[in-house]
Order: structure tokens, then sequence, then C-alpha cells
């Protein structure tokens, strides 16, 4: 069905995720950043950041959808901003979403090279006691694409559709991808500047996030964040919640229901890490949807392994932080959509996407995923580029 270049492509149940969860999510915030215009006034284009992978798929079904708009005078997704590991995959990925704004390299190195408040690079000059080396010019360049990043902020759509772990074995707690996700919510407090040269800011943002379950093998501190941290605190806290904990637990406590269904309460402890992130940073996640959650298996060489899918609205808290005196509580708006989220993470299960996909349904998905592929071809066709 599709070029058969691209791991994954095929995956009905990954296009699942794309057409029945990322796409009416961002068709919400479509709405919602056209809502607030007044009279004629033009609204600005939707601003998108991805890990869309060479074959850009999740843009495409957003241009097909009239939910990402071109530029109109060059015709480029200029709005559009992605990482990829190197330049090659950047040039590959540009020829199917032309003029979108590519980033080589380690997404989570790069972001960590900002320091604790940094907005940007202030100097990207060799240093003079530093000799001109491969090493220095490549830091140089990592440099230039942070900055590059950082001014690109803030958007409204954020799809970090990582499909690694989350947290790192051989990483300190919170481990690097934490840590970077903290810059980018305080990225995202930033005032931008649209394509037509207009300022902007953003009371609110969509967030889907994509994670393998997993490892096993985590260490005691991940262990005990996730298990007495996490959720334990809540547990203590709120006794209306018991009741539904013991219902995924099916009567366990805590500790048993760690050791003896890790991937149960992985689901839960980390979808409830976000949503602290969330408000840590002076965010929080819209309560009456909450974190929606998705699960799918997927086959590999190196055995059969789980994905998760988490999809949210975060707000931003009011008043802000820098509107608030020293020790100011969360403001009670956002402390009772932070209590609501949590509530709707421990009502729900997640979401088993192998149940849905089958049938009528899944006929349905394969001629619409067919169908974004010839979409594609207005842009791209490979066998044009073959030729040439």
């Amino acid at each position: 069905m599709s070029n058969g270049s691209f791991a994954y492509e095929d995956c009905l149940l990954k296009h699942f995720i794309r057409k029945e969860v990322w796409l009416p999510r961002c068709r919400e915030r479509l709405k919602a950043l056209r809502g607030g215009l007044k009279g004629k006034q033009e609204p600005r284009r939707l601003k998108y950041f991805t890990f869309c992978a060479v074959g850009a798929l999740d843009v495409l079904l957003l241009d097909r959808e009239k939910i990402i708009r071109r530029s109109a005078t060059t015709k480029e997704f200029d709005t559009v901003y992605f990482f990829d590991r190197n330049e090659e995959s950047v040039v590959e990925t540009r020829k199917r979403i032309p003029g979108a704004n590519g980033f080589p390299g380690d997404f989570v190195k790069v972001v960590l090279q900002a320091q604790e408040g940094d907005d940007a690079i202030s100097s990207l000059d060799s240093p003079a006691d530093r000799q001109n080396t491969r090493e220095v010019r490549e830091l140089q360049n990592q440099q230039a694409q942070l900055q590059r990043f950082i001014e690109a902020f803030p958007f409204d759509v954020i799809n970090l559709d990582v499909e690694q772990y989350l947290f790192h074995p051989r990483e300190d707690l919170p481990g690097n991808l934490t840590n970077a996700l903290r810059k980018l919510f305080a990225w995202q407090k930033r005032d931008g500047q649209d394509s037509r040269g207009k300022h902007y800011s953003i009371d609110e943002f969509t967030l889907m996030f994509t994670t393998q379950i997993g490892p096993p093998n985590l260490p005691e501190p991940y262990l005990r964040y996730l298990r007495d941290t996490c959720l334990q605190q809540n547990l203590t806290k709120f006794d209306d919640l018991t009741p539904l904990f013991l219902r995924k637990s099916k009567g366990t406590n805590l500790a048993t229901f760690f050791a003896d269904n890790f991937a149960e309460a992985f689901k839960l402890a980390v979808p409830k890490s976000v949503i602290e992130l969330a408000l840590e940073n002076d965010w929080h996640i819209e309560g009456a949807d909450g974190v929606e959650v998705f699960q799918f298996n997927r086959d590999s060489k190196d055995g059969a392994y789980q994905m998760l899918h988490m999809a949210m609205t975060v707000r931003r808290q009011k008043p802000a932080r820098e509107r608030r005196g020293p020790g100011e509580k969360t403001p009670a708006e956002a402390e009772a959509g932070h209590r609501q989220a949590i509530q709707r993470l421990f009502e729900r299960e997640a979401v088993a996407v192998e149940a849905l996909v089958k049938g009528g349904r899944a006929t349905a998905l394969k001629a619409d995923l067919k169908a974004l592929f010839e979409h594609r071809e207005k842009y791209y066709n490979p066998a044009s580029d073959a030729a040439s």
C-alpha cells in the first residue's frame, strides 16, 4: 500500500491514532484558535511541532483536512517544525512537506544544551582557546539549531511521537526526556511571532505524547517515584481515588500492582507524571477530558512491545506565576482542573486500539490510508524522483 520505505507506514493501528485521536484534537485546537477572533480579523495559521518521521503522514493528514494551511504566497508548510536524526532525513522529509522547518540531530541532546532559564544561545563563535575542530563545529551547529527552535515557540500543537522509552535505566531520575519536556513547557510561555510578523502568545495548547511501555528493568529510584510519589501521594490525599485504584489493580496494593502487573501500573503512573509535570511548570491539564490514553501492541525483530499514546489539552494557570506573589497557592481553577484530570485518569482504562480496528472500521482505515498516500503524491512521487 505504501512505498515500503518507512517502518509501520501501513499500520492501521497507528493510522487509527492519527485519524481518531490526533486529528480531532487538532481540529479542536484550530476551532479554538479561530474562536477568539472578532469581526473580519484574519486568523493566524496553526503552528505545529512534530516528530513526523520521513513519511510525514501526520502533517499530510492535517493538510488534507485543512487543519494546517500552507503559505498563501509560497505554498510551503512553513508553520510546521520537526526533528529528525540527521540532515539526510530532514531533506527527505522536506520533499514530502516542502518548506517545513526541519532540525537535524537528537532532540533531547539539542534541547538540553539550553541552560536553566535560557531563551537563546548568546554566542555561536568558537572560543578563542578552542581549535576549529569537527567537534566544535558540530556543537556550534547544534547551538544554532537550538536557537532557531526556541525562537519558533510557542506552538499550538506539540506531537511528541518519540516511540521510545520515557525513562532509561542508565539515566538519573527524572531522565533526560522529562527534563527536555520541562524546557518545552517553559518555552511555550514565550511571546511568539507568526508568519505575518505579528506577535502572539497562547493560553492553551494541544499535547500528544507517545512512548513505549517499559522498560521492565527500571531501577528502584524510578519505581519509587512512579509508585510512591506519583500514585501513593494522591491515594493518601484523595480518599475517593482508592476504590478506583483497587478496581484497576484488582484489589492489590501499589507494591503488588507494580510487581505483578508493571504494564498496567505504567499506564496509570506515566500519564499521572505528565499531569504533575504540567502543574509544576505553571500549566495544568484541562480536566473534563483529562489525559486520553490509548495502547496497542507491536511486533519487532527484538520481540513484541506496547505503545502508549496520550492526548490532552494544556492550559496556562491564571494568574500566571509571574503575576503571583511569593507563597501564593496554585490558582483555584488550575487546582480544580488538575484534580479533575487525576480523577478521570483513575476512572478510565487505556483504550485497546486492536479491539476497535477490525471489520468495517479496519476496511475504512485502510482506504483512508491509501487516500493519504495518494494525497502525498501531490507533493512528492518517489517514482518520479527515481526516474530523474
